[in-house]
């Protein structure tokens, strides 16, 4: 399991969740907003926040994680003390114990972020950017382009020292 270093308070968690979840396989965990995030197959399915390891819910296991008396993770805003509840519940307090437990629980909420993720609506293409606009021709050294004007009475032909009517 790869592990970023996270905040002392978590590493508790963060080596727990590691021996937990390790039958997952490829399990990583990433540091993020003070805590860190637990990933599997391309996922977050846990977070650790304060030292509390979290596990993803969701609809088919809400009632569940409240059966077992865990707790959803609420996170208040530092800047206006609102409080938002996050669809994350803690791991059942019988799981920290029971290794085939803590998996169950571990598997549901693999499924569940799996879930989550598939009803998002794919991100759309970026358009492409606007091609820069040609910059106009500008005589060098005096000399004009085809483009810009002859003086009166010299043709383009005029230019190679031919002089036409007039």
């Amino acid at each position: 399991m790869k592990r970023a270093s996270i905040h002392q308070e978590n590493e508790a968690a963060a080596a727990l969740a590691g021996d937990l979840f390790a039958p997952l396989g490829g399990v990583t965990i990433r540091k993020m907003f003070g805590g860190a995030g637990i990933y599997a197959q391309g996922v977050m399915f846990a977070l650790i926040a304060e030292g509390v390891l979290y596990l993803k819910g969701g609809p088919s296991c809400e009632k569940d994680y409240e059966a077992a008396g865990s707790r959803p993770f609420v996170w208040t805003s530092p800047k206006d003390g609102r409080t938002t509840r996050m669809n994350y519940w803690t791991l059942p307090e019988e799981a920290l114990d029971d290794a085939e437990l803590a998996m169950t629980w571990a598997r549901r909420s693999l499924n569940e972020a799996h879930a989550a993720q598939a009803a998002k609506p794919a991100k759309p293409a970026k358009p492409a950017k606007p091609a820069k606009p040609a910059k106009p021709a500008v005589p060098v050294g005096g000399v004009q382009t085809e483009e810009a004007s002859a003086p009166s009475g010299v043709a383009a032909a005029g230019r190679r020292g031919k002089r036409t009517g007039g």
